[in-house]
């Protein structure tokens, strides 16, 4: 009786100019037979005890559950279930959770290599294309491409000659060859998104971000205008302390009205306070409060110098209204003598 066979399924499938072929297997057993390349086999296994394999030239197939079989011994070899004189010009291995599919492909005990030369020497990792290269360290990498690298764990290179170095990349290009994306949905803009950001919706924000600013700075800039609008009257202490001052601005077709007040503490103090608002349905409003005080020398008299001069003042208007009266009288006096 034959002894039980581990049972694998796999499903190639080889297209060339003029057209493809789709196997599978599914129980290998030593009646088990597939045909490559053509409808004249010309290279047959024959050992006993194993998997027939009909091979034409130019192409060779390995399909087996040998998990010691050594896949560094081929093409330098020849595997040990097909002829010694299999050509060499193609390469097909399942075995375990290997996988390689074409010349010169190399990969680790859990890597996929598709396409002449490519690599996949990273654990888990897998590369698609001509030369595609997963580096040893690269864990769970993925290149696709032709001479696509990968040499960090889990990043992916995507497109000819493209590179990922970093760890948890994407990357579709090289330094010096870089790619855009396009066709690609807007991405999800909200707190916690990781979402990738279109080339529209950075426009949209930068024009939202444009008008709300050139929207803000008029407001400011309308307000601050009225704002300096506002003055104070001179003060020498005699006249009221407190003052009231409104004023209008304008900036960039923008208008704000602001009113203010002033109080003078004393000579030397001036309170001051002042609150613009900008009109229309975006209006702002915007205010200040202030002290000023003055430093130096003291411009203004003392009480009893303001009293000595007050005095002397009204001695003046005094004499000068008696002065008036005098001329008054005489020139009513030569105006008689005239006559």
């Amino acid at each position: 009786m034959m002894k039980r066979r581990k049972k694998i399924a796999a499903l190639l499938t080889t297209v060339a100019v003029t057209g493809s072929v789709v196997f599978a297997a599914t129980d290998i057993n030593p009646n088990a037979s597939v045909l490559v390349g053509g409808t004249t086999p010309n290279q047959t296994t024959s050992e006993p005890n194993r998997t027939r394999v009909d091979v034409t030239t130019g192409a060779t197939v390995l399909l087996t559950p040998d998990k010691d079989y050594k896949p560094a011994s081929y093409p330098g070899g020849h595997p040990d279930n097909l002829g010694k004189n299999a050509p060499d010009t193609a390469r097909v291995l399942i075995r375990g959770e290997r996988t390689n599919f074409g010349l010169n492909t190399d990969t680790t005990q859990t890597g996929s290599a598709f396409g002449a030369n490519a690599k996949a020497k990273g654990a888990y990792s897998a590369s698609f294309g001509n030369g595609a290269n997963v580096t040893k360290p690269a864990a769970e990498g993925l290149a696709m491409g032709h001479n696509a690298s990968v040499t960090a764990s889990n990043s992916v290179a995507i497109g000819s000659n493209s590179t990922a170095a970093e760890e948890n990349v994407v990357s579709v290009g090289t330094v010096g060859g870089e790619r855009r994306i396009t066709n690609i949905a807007d991405g999800r803009i909200a707190a916690g998104s990781h979402d990738a950001v279109t080339g529209n919706q950075l426009y949209q924000y930068g024009e939202n971000l444009t008008n709300s600013l050139g929207r803000e700075i008029k407001n400011v800039g309308a307000a601050s205008a009225a704002l300096a609008g506002l003055h104070p009257l001179d003060y020498t202490g005699i006249e009221s302390r407190f003052q009231i001052a409104a004023a209008l601005g304008t900036y960039d077709g923008r208008q704000a009205v602001a009113i203010g007040g002033f109080y003078n503490a004393n000579p030397n103090t001036l309170l001051s306070f002042g609150v613009a608002s900008s009109f229309g349905d975006n209006h702002k409003m915007s205010g200040n409060i202030g002290a000023t005080f003055r430093v130096g020398r003291d411009s203004h008299m003392s009480k009893a110098q303001k009293a000595t001069v007050e005095q002397r003042l009204a001695a003046m208007e005094r004499e000068i209204q008696d002065l008036k009266a005098e001329n008054t009288a005489l020139a009513a006096k030569v105006v008689q003598l005239q006559k």
